[in-house]
């Protein structure tokens, strides 16, 4: 159960960021990894150093780690509608996922510059009937994915739920460049 850190100890770590091995030092390396495009708007700039900061705080208190994808979700979403509003698009996005969907199909957001995942190698038997590996075929582009899948995660966050995951650094810094990918430095 969670409770509130007295000031005499809130310089300690919390014990889950001991077990993954992180330190305000190294989360801050890690944030400062993808800089923010000196084009991105104000507010969604703050989102997204606010999303950073919690990153970097949630080596004290661990839940900060969610409340950062929070954040960052927002700052997404903020930036597309953004972008849009400049571009002269009037209609308003029912959610994330269609502000994504609407960013891909008009080549806002790509896989260029993103952190992909290594694709796994497929495995094919030979005409000879030996067993080798190929490459997997691409179906889709990763933007893509993502577009399906992080909506789906933000709005567990933003309807009540107990999601406690170590990964929200990756999230933070995947959607500082798709941020940066909506406002690039020209």
């Amino acid at each position: 159960m969670e409770s509130v850190i007295s000031p005499s100890e809130i310089h300690k770590l919390d014990p889950r960021a001991i077990m993954f091995g992180w330190t305000p030092e190294k989360r801050f390396v890690l944030m400062e990894s993808v800089p923010i495009s000196r084009n991105v708007p104000e507010h969604v700039h703050r989102l997204i150093v606010t999303s950073k900061n919690l990153i970097i705080h949630s080596c004290h208190y661990y839940p900060f780690n969610v409340t950062a994808m929070q954040a960052a979700f927002s700052a997404l979403e903020l930036a597309i509608n953004l972008r849009a509003e400049a571009e002269g698009k009037t209609a308003v996005f029912r959610g994330l996922r269609d502000a994504m969907d609407h960013a891909v199909r008009n080549s806002w957001i790509s896989d260029v510059g993103l952190p992909i995942p290594q694709i796994p190698k497929a495995l094919q038997i030979t005409p000879r009937g030996e067993l080798e590996e190929i490459d997997s075929p691409v179906l889709r582009q990763y933007v893509e994915v993502l577009a399906k899948f992080m909506p789906k995660i933000r709005n567990a966050l933003a309807h009540g739920s107990s999601y406690m995951n170590s990964n929200g650094a990756n999230r933070v810094l995947m959607i500082n460049h798709l941020v940066n990918q909506l406002f690039p430095e020209l």
